[in-house]
């Protein structure tokens, strides 16, 4: 079993073991040199968060790091597909520091490619059982909901989503997968699985309300939830007091366990990170 103490270094050395096995699982399956480079390309950069997520969900739970690193590839897959049809709707030139997939190696095949992205997930995600399958794709049709939500608000359609129905959606939903089937794959308690997956919903529905505070305060307004956001984010206390109802609710699906300090540990590195990286004042967070 790998050692964790839950800091940063934990999380970085976590996401380059994803990123190895990425890399070895994408060479397994699409042997022509051609399709390796675009998918190699897709999934390069990145924080592999969801990945992350599901991994340390596993080991804080006494998982074993081999049983847990494929479905993580299989999350960073999906997302990684998700942000290529994202970039096209948004026409977004860069995307992870460098061209956007779409930009790089045309529309047509910028359509294709997360297909087949997202079937090798789901082909991974299949080995583990009915129910981790179940989970995944149930949270990619939310997050593919929330997404297609997102679109529309964006262009000026009008929805029945509020906000935060929105981005429990499309980023809350993965986010919820992960810590489920982490969890899951290393108790096999469903309804401490069912817990944890709250407690990473709550947790996804915290970073994104970070992600667009981050955007509102540097003014840009490319997406929909940002449409919604700039709503009802007229006084800092607003989001701060959306933030720490949902850090609460994470943390109080936290209940059934007996140390529930990794998972708390966790959900502050996670977010005061995002918080460093885009220069966000940490005092939201208390």
């Amino acid at each position: 079993m790998v050692s964790l103490s839950y800091v940063p270094e934990d999380m970085d050395r976590i996401k380059d073991l994803i990123t190895s096995r990425a890399e070895l699982i994408v060479r397994e399956n699409l042997g022509d040199h051609n399709i390796l480079s675009m998918v190699n390309y897709a999934l390069q950069g990145g924080k592999r968060l969801r990945g992350i997520l599901l991994v340390m969900s596993g080991l804080a739970l006494n998982g074993e790091l081999e049983k847990l690193l494929d479905p993580a590839v299989a999350l960073e897959l999906g997302h990684s597909a998700s942000l290529i049809h994202d970039d096209i709707v948004d026409s977004s030139d860069y995307r992870r520091g460098k061209i956007a997939f779409w930009r790089k190696y045309g529309l047509g095949l910028a359509v294709i490619t997360p297909h087949l992205m997202i079937a090798l997930a789901l082909d991974i995600l299949s080995k583990y059982g009915l129910r981790v399958v179940r989970k995944g794709i149930r949270s990619w049709r939310k997050a593919a909901l929330g997404q297609l939500m997102d679109a529309l608000i964006a262009r000026g359609e009008e929805t029945d989503v509020s906000y935060e129905g929105l981005v429990a959606l499309k980023t809350g939903s993965v986010f919820e997968a992960a810590c489920y089937i982490g969890s899951y794959l290393a108790s096999n308690d469903v309804r401490l699985a069912n817990s944890l997956g709250r407690y990473g919903l709550y947790l996804g529905i915290a970073y994104q309300v970070l992600d667009d505070f981050a955007g509102f305060s540097s003014g840009n307004e490319d997406s929909g939830s940002m449409v919604l956001f700039r709503k009802i984010a007229g006084e800092r206390d607003v989001v701060k007091n959306m933030l720490r109802r949902y850090l609460n609710l994470a943390i109080s699906a936290l209940d059934p366990l007996n140390n529930p300090r990794p998972f708390t540990d966790l959900a502050r590195i996670i977010l005061s990170r995002f918080m460093e990286k885009t220069g966000l004042n940490d005092s939201l967070l208390k």
